[in-house]
């Protein structure tokens, strides 16, 4: 009864299109369901007949282009959530409703958060019955992420995504951000199992890219720290991610890795800190490798290979063995991923260096003093055929690291320990929140730190400067360098100045960079662009040929994949300042708490205490006074009240007067500057003319003839022009109709060959299918015959229980001939579609449009 009522209510709210609220209405129904489902003796029935009529009245009654049938109905899913089985959820209604709603970028947000967290409570293991199916819903939703939604480091995704227009961009964007939204939040519920499923898609190297900026997502999530550190720092996809970063050569991934473990480094810190020190030594090696990374030189293109010659050979072949790194030791079981884009560039160690210096500033600086020593004497094994000593060259490190050393303060810490007490000593960070960490991190730049120590100084004097000064620092702004020891207030910088120098760094043009100081290093101011993807990759110029002899495309080619990494690496640093402005500003927050309400209220608070002993000697004599005082401030209050307003409304008029009078005096001053510029213009332009004048007629009609003639010549070469535009628009034309009707004939032969393969197979298996016939006929008359006979049905039992036998896997292998011939079938039909298809397309092509003139135009 409760099931046949709320399918009643449910089509009649379905039917209705004025009703707005179905959770209030259907709430009742659905009650009274649940509660007859946990009363029952048989719930499998009743969840069976449930699952049959959702799935009618979804049949019938659901339209997917009406928000308002997709929010009912996920509401009564929601509403069923806690008896619904995670079977029905992920083989029925997934592909039916769920994952269409979520590529929907047209539904509410409301509509959508439902559609997830029905997809979350199917993933949340109930029993073990259903372990095996969420298991593989669980890698379903991970290979969609991977394989089905829009993937920035594929050429062939964003060439698709070009062709696609406005709508269909949008519904894979909602599509990729609901999915990964969804996922983020599944690694809060269940993290060891979302890790797991991530660690084993880990050991595809063309996934890792993708993979590292979901777990980027996650990592960028406020209940992140609480739920899913302590597992990550114990569970393997974490040694996965170390291995990434110590063997992989691609800089994409480089990047997003050392942008993924800063994040999570202070994350550890806090709530992970023993499984932090365990992996202290790859992280210093990662920090090594990244410092001394060498740069892939881009492919060198025909032109540039002409004009080098031999010499261009050689230092390609010596670039490709210096940058060659020896073999991985068959144990370590991983596939190394070479080159994610063919323009590429050294990734930042900056951050990653921040990080791991502020928490270990001793274990740091004693790896950089002598890297090989650290290594030994932490016994970290080479993952190469090769010790680490052919591998890390420590005068590099040293000399690189130099400069990175220079642009960090001393670590306070570097005084009171050593590197093997930063090691033993207790949780320093277990009382420390991650934004106090990422704070303290940024102060160890040192802009950061002289910005902070500027603005205590500023602090420290009390007032700030005045406004004539401010207008002056305005005034005086140049474009030379500031000296921000030495100006006063905040200094002024012009926004057009910053804008100009961002364009000309970020431009494909050489740059010249003057007033350089001396002791700063040339590599931070390359002569190409400023983007890493451009300073590898040259764009081609306007109006020059980008294919190459063969016709596939050149220089286009490296500058999509250097496009697609500039965009990938901008949106990772993105996610990074936002995550670390994110932190900052709770950091903020939680100083401000500490140090200016808390002291603000132990002022207050003692105030408070000493005008209460005032205030009870007061509180007589004021309760006496009081009933004086009343009238008088009543009456006064009346009469302030009227002076008051009688003061404004003669402010106010004296100010619109002021206003009127200053409008009028500055339109007359700008009308008298205009009116005597626009005279003496005037005057000049009259003079200028009339010599213009008298010069131009003299020419005319000298050169009157000339003109004549050369009008006729232009004319001329204008109608031969088009006539050569029009001949090339069709020989090239004809051209492309050409290679793509060879493209067609032989798509068209392929599928001729595989059709005649298609029926040869397909008449082997009738063949087949046949003699098995015959033989089950053969079969079952001698088992009739032998039950005529009752002796000889005792002397051959043995045989014809044989014969059953194969009887029963002959009458099996007949299906499964049967459907496979079935799909044979389907697919001979659709290819014959297919050449239907192809037939009508190589007959629908047409030739030239314009055939070249026999012989050129006359120019007589």
């Amino acid at each position: 009864m409760a099931l046949s009522e709320l399918s009643r209510q449910l089509r009649q709210l379905l039917d209705d299109p004025s009703d707005a609220q179905p959770a209030a209405q259907l709430s009742p129904a659905i009650d009274a369901f649940i509660h007859e489902y946990t009363t029952s003796s048989e719930p499998d029935v009743l969840q069976t007949r449930l699952d049959d009529e959702l799935l009618t009245i979804h049949k019938d009654l659901v339209d997917h282009t009406s928000p308002r049938h997709v929010d009912s109905f996920l509401t009564v899913l929601q509403e069923l959530s806690p008896i619904l089985s995670p079977c029905s959820l992920i083989s029925t209604w997934f592909d039916i409703i769920l994952r269409p709603a979520l590529r929907d970028p047209k539904l509410p947000d409301g509509t959508v958060n439902r559609a997830k967290e029905l997809i979350l409570s199917a993933l949340q293991r109930r029993t073990d019955d259903y372990y095996e199916k969420i298991k593989d819903f669980r890698r379903r939703l991970m290979d969609l992420y991977l394989l089905d939604v829009h993937n920035e480091i594929s050429g062939e995704d964003v060439l698709e995504w070009a062709a696609l227009d406005q709508e269909q961009r949008g519904k894979r964007t909602c599509w990729k951000r609901n999915l990964e939204d969804t996922l983020a939040k599944y690694s809060l519920g269940q993290p060891e199992d979302f890790f797991t499923e991530m660690n084993e898609s880990f050991a595809v190297p063309s996934s890792r890219q993708q993979l590292l900026v979901l777990l980027n997502c996650c990592a960028s999530q406020d209940l992140f720290p609480s739920h899913a550190a302590a597992v990550l720092a114990s569970h393997p996809l974490l040694s996965s991610l170390l291995m990434s970063l110590l063997v992989d050569n691609s800089s994409t991934v480089c990047t997003s890795g050392l942008t993924v473990i800063s994040k999570l480094l202070p994350i550890l810190a806090v709530h992970a800190t023993d499984g932090l020190k365990a992996i202290l030594p790859p992280l210093l090696v990662i920090l090594a490798r990244t410092i001394c990374w060498k740069e892939r030189r881009p492919p060198v293109t025909p032109s540039e290979d002409i004009e080098s010659g031999e010499n261009a050979d050689q230092e390609v072949s010596e670039a490709s063995s210096v940058e060659a790194l020896p073999q991985l030791r068959p144990e370590t079981d991983w596939q190394r991923l070479e080159m994610t884009f063919t323009a590429s560039s050294a990734p930042s160690p900056h951050h990653f260096f921040t990080y791991v210096y502020y928490l270990f500033p001793c274990n740091t600086i004693r790896f950089l003093r002598n890297p090989m020593s650290y290594i030994n004497g932490h016994n970290l094994p080479s993952p190469y055929i090769v010790p680490w000593d052919e591998i890390l060259d420590e005068d590099e490190i040293k000399s690189r690291s130099e400069s990175i050393l220079r642009g960090h303060v001393l670590h306070p810490r570097l005084l009171w320990s050593d590197a093997a007490e930063e090691l033993t000593e207790p949780r320093v960070w277990e009382q420390y929140p991650v934004s106090r960490i990422v704070g303290e991190c940024t102060m160890l730049d040192v802009r950061s730190a002289s910005l902070a120590l500027r603005a205590r100084a500023l602090g420290d004097e009390g007032e700030g400067p005045s406004q004539a000064e401010e207008d002056q620092n305005v005034a005086t702004v140049t474009p030379h360098m500031i000296d921000l020891s030495t100006t006063p207030g905040r200094p002024r910088v012009s926004l057009r100045e910053i804008l100009t120098t961002s364009l000309a760094l970020n431009s494909v043009e050489d740059v010249e960079i003057v007033d350089m100081e001396p002791g700063w290093p040339p590599e931070l101011f390359p002569s190409a662009g400023g983007s890493p993807s451009k300073r590898s990759v040259s764009l081609p110029r306007e109006g020059e040929d980008t294919t190459t002899e063969h016709g596939n495309p050149g220089q286009v080619v490296q500058a999509i994949s250097a496009l697609q990494r500039e965009v990938l690496l901008l949106r990772n640093e993105l996610n990074f300042e936002t995550w670390v402005n994110r932190e900052n500003a709770k950091h903020i927050g939680r100083l401000h708490q500490d140090r200016i309400l808390s002291r603000s209220a132990e002022i207050e608070r003692q105030g408070l205490h000493n005008k209460l002993r005032e205030y009870k000697t007061q509180v007589n004599r004021l309760r006496n006074e009081l009933k004086q005082y009343k009238e008088q401030s009543n009456s006064a209050k009346q009469m302030y009240v009227n002076w008051n307003t009688e003061q404004q409304n003669k402010l106010r008029s004296f100010r619109e007067k002021w206003k009127s009078w200053q409008a009028e005096a500055t339109n007359l001053r700008n009308e008298n500057k205009e009116a005597k510029a626009h005279l003496e213009a005037q005057e000049t332009l009259l003079g200028d003319a009339a010599r213009r004048v008298f010069e131009l007629e003299t020419a005319t009609k000298e050169n009157q003839h000339k003109i004549d003639r050369l009008h006729d010549y232009e004319r001329r070469i204008d109608q031969l022009t088009k006539m050569q535009r029009l001949w090339d628009e069709d020989v090239k034309r004809c051209n492309e109709q050409a290679q793509i009707m060879e493209g067609l004939l032989s798509t068209y032969k392929k599928m001729e060959l595989r059709l005649e393969a298609y029926e040869k197979t397909h008449a082997e298996m009738e063949d087949n299918a046949r003699a098995a016939s015959q033989k089950i006929q053969e079969l079952e008359a001698r088992l009739s015959l032998a039950q005529r006979d009752d002796t000889a049905r005792q002397q051959f039992a043995t045989e014809v229980e044989a014969l059953n036998k194969d009887r029963i896997m002959l009458v099996q292998d007949n299906k499964a001939l049967r459907a496979s011939n079935n799909d044979l079938r389907d697919e001979v039909l659709e290819l014959e579609h297919m050449i239907e298809l192809l037939k009508a397309q190589v007959s629908g092509k047409r030739g030239l449009v314009a055939e070249r003139p026999s012989t050129p135009p006359s120019m007589t």
